[in-house]
């Protein structure tokens, strides 16, 4: 956990990432510098990239700094290789701990890895105003496949200023339909790949699950 302008935020490491990168809610007032990069997911899919900037965060009660890439699409920060570069860390697995110079960090596993994953808009659609429609979205996990099949559920949430999505319980297939409510006065368009929202484990027992259905 590390603390950006006094606000908590998650800070996930990831070796495997070229660029440092940080959802525009966590610094939604920041000053942007036109990006020169051009970022992808692991499937090529490309992200859309805002602009970079400088931040400086708190971890364990040391300051530091980041150079990042502003994504609209994701909730959280994650610093890649180049800010463990940048600071000479020396990341020792068996430890769990992240050494920079005299500087020792505490790494902390995540609880379950089926705690969240990210949904991403399958087809185009195209919502007129003051319109609900059925949007085609996908889970997009890049965790290990589980034994047992998992059910997400897409928590109530403001998308876009004007366009809201409804819970939703998404099943263990490739692609599955969302509610969305557009009450604004301004057509809406979801293009393929683009990010929908972030879905959690729907954790729901026999009982819960055919309520649900049945009403």
């Amino acid at each position: 956990m590390a603390e950006i302008q006094g606000r908590p935020i998650r800070c996930l490491i990831n070796s495997g990432c070229d660029r440092s990168v940080i959802g525009w809610r966590c610094v939604p007032s920041a000053k942007l510098n036109l990006s020169t990069y051009e970022l992808f997911t692991a499937n090529k899919a490309p992200l859309r990239v805002i602009g970079d900037l400088d931040i400086a965060l708190m971890v364990d009660g040391h300051s530091m700094e980041a150079n990042v890439s502003l994504l609209p699409d994701i909730e959280e920060l994650l610093l890649g290789s180049n800010w463990l570069i940048r600071n000479q860390c020396h990341w020792n697995f068996t430890t769990g701990t992240i050494k920079m110079g005299d500087l020792e960090l505490k790494t902390h596993k995540r609880s379950s890895v089926d705690t969240s994953c990210r949904v991403v808009v399958a087809e185009r659609c195209v919502v007129p105003p003051r319109h609900e429609a059925n949007i085609a979205v996908k889970v997009m996990r890049v965790e290990a496949e589980t034994a047992e099949p998992v059910d997400w559920a897409v928590e109530p949430r403001e998308l876009t200023p004007g366009v809201v999505a409804a819970r939703t319980l998404l099943s263990n297939s490739a692609c599955v339909l969302a509610r969305v409510l557009n009450y604004s006065d301004l057509q809406v368009i979801s293009e393929p790949d683009s990010y929908f929202s972030c879905a959690a484990n729907g954790g729901v027992g026999d009982k819960t699950r055919c309520s649900v259905r049945s009403r």
